[in-house]
């Protein structure tokens, strides 16, 4: 249908197109969508539904749905301009056209019944409605039936060529399928999905079955995979052998699903780090990391003898580590309190100019690495003094409510008296992830990423060997 333009009941240059059937009643909303649906498909009039409410206590026919439905015109709204306008208008998408359908539940007095019908239209399009331009909107150019997306996989899985597969599934739909369409189908298909797939349960199978090695793998109610914990015997004897020191951080971008990894790792009588105990947590929760912790502890019960850890400035897993191990002193990481005051200083309500911010961060670095409380109130003067010896100063009120009150915890002269063989950051685990983003990138699978995981800890297994062994 080629529709022509009108130019009359006051908006000039619209082009009216037929309306939706006044009469029609609809028993159910999947009547009234498939009705849409062939209205759309005939005259080509490209609605989506831009709001709805849901039926209430009024309406006896729930399989109604909705109260009320309004589709307006995929065209309609105005783009909101987001550059300096130099450059063209690349989206013709937003074209401010008006024309609307809204459906709502009534009771139909014959049959003393609720139905969806029509109660408001406007088909007066500010744009050309046609076939083509409808056959190339994205939700029309979709593979959307279940047997063509799985022979389209099993193409897409032979690497054959996209030009191809494109021709074929255009002549099995009958759709304007574009490249762009192959590569969004593509990329959908190499989604993981949630959590463990066959094969990474397969293979912490394969894993746990070796004597020693432990693997935990907890799903929530929608039996969805909330972490994974993971720790071969190796890792065990370590942890029995070296519990008095705990390095605790995390990594991301190992994997394609967004789990992040939590790592544990301890000081051994080489003088360097070995990791304890890996976990991929779908989120950092206080639930989940204490869950993780929980399996933690139940596997290694020789985390009675820590006295000492490292942690970043996440308060999270602050509350859950001091709650979970509450006799454990749980220090923070120097570079990431030196990093984070860094960060922070430049807040615009500390009123700061570049240069007193170098001074103040110069100084924090200072009193982070005192060697004493003599230095310590030496290089706190100094902070005021930068700060013009006002006490009301809103950084050095920042400083006294968040820093000098948990000075022990972060202040090389105040933690010292506990035993930490010389463990003052992070970097130990920090260098770790680095070795371990070696072997994985952000585009892993999670079998991948398990696979690789555990060709990972069998190397620092091996290194971990021929070091004791040299000595």
């Amino acid at each position: 249908m080629q529709p022509s333009p009108q130019f009359g009941n006051g908006f000039p240059g619209l082009f009216q197109l037929p309306t939706f059937s006044w009469e029609a009643t609809f028993d159910s909303w999947h009547e009234c969508q498939s009705a849409i649906q062939s209205f759309c498909d005939s005259t080509f009039q490209p609605f989506r539904i831009r709001d709805s409410s849901l039926v209430g206590s009024r309406c006896t026919n729930t399989s109604l749905k909705y109260q009320m439905v309004l589709l307006k015109c995929t065209h309609g709204g105005v783009a909101r301009s987001r550059g300096s306008g130099i450059r063209p208008r690349q989206n013709y998408r937003y074209l401010g056209c008006n024309a609307f359908i809204k459906f709502a539940a009534k009771r139909d007095i014959g049959r003393d019944d609720f139905v969806l019908r029509c109660v408001e239209q406007y088909t007066g399009h500010s744009h050309e409605c046609c076939k083509e331009a409808y056959d190339m909107l994205s939700e029309n150019r979709k593979v959307s039936d279940p047997q063509t997306i799985k022979d389209a996989a099993i193409m897409l899985k032979t690497k054959g060529n996209k030009k191809l597969i494109r021709d074929e599934l255009a002549s099995r739909t009958g759709k304007r399928i574009i490249m762009k369409g192959i590569h969004n189908l593509n990329a959908r298909l190499n989604l993981d999905p949630p959590g463990c797939d066959d094969d990474s349960r397969t293979l912490l199978e394969q894993f746990t079955s070796q004597a020693g090695n432990v693997a935990d793998i907890i799903t929530d109610e929608n039996d969805e995979v909330v972490f994974i914990c993971i720790q071969t015997a190796f890792q065990r004897d370590m942890m029995q052998a070296y519990p008095e020191v705990l390095l605790v951080d995390a990594t991301h971008k190992t994997n394609r699903n967004g789990y992040q990894m939590l790592g544990i790792m301890g000081h051994t009588s080489l003088g360097s780090g070995f990791p304890f105990f890996v976990a991929l947590n779908s989120s950092s929760t206080k639930e989940n990391l204490t869950a993780v912790l929980k399996s933690f502890k139940e596997h290694n019960p020789s985390w009675t003898h820590s006295v000492f850890g490292v942690i970043d400035k996440d308060f999270v897993e602050e509350d859950v580590l001091t709650a979970t191990m509450p006799d454990v002193f749980w220090s923070l990481c120097q570079f990431h309190v030196v990093k984070f005051v860094a960060t922070h200083v430049t807040e615009e309500k500390f009123g700061l100019d570049r240069s007193t911010r170098s001074s103040v961060k110069n100084v924090f670095r200072l009193l982070v690495h005192s060697q004493d409380s003599e230095e310590y109130d030496r290089n706190r003067r100094g902070l005021l003094h930068v700060l013009d010896d006002d006490e009301d100063h809103p950084f050095y009120r920042y400083f006294v409510d968040n820093w000098d009150s948990c000075r022990e915890r972060w202040c090389s002269a105040f933690r010292d008296v506990c035993l930490n063989m010389g463990n003052t950051t992070n970097n130990r685990l920090e260098s770790a992830w680095g070795d371990l983003k070696t072997f994985l990138e952000s585009r892993c699978t999670m079998f991948q990423c398990l696979q690789k995981l555990l060709a990972y800890l069998r190397y620092v297994e091996d290194q971990f060997s021929l070091r004791s062994l040299r000595l």
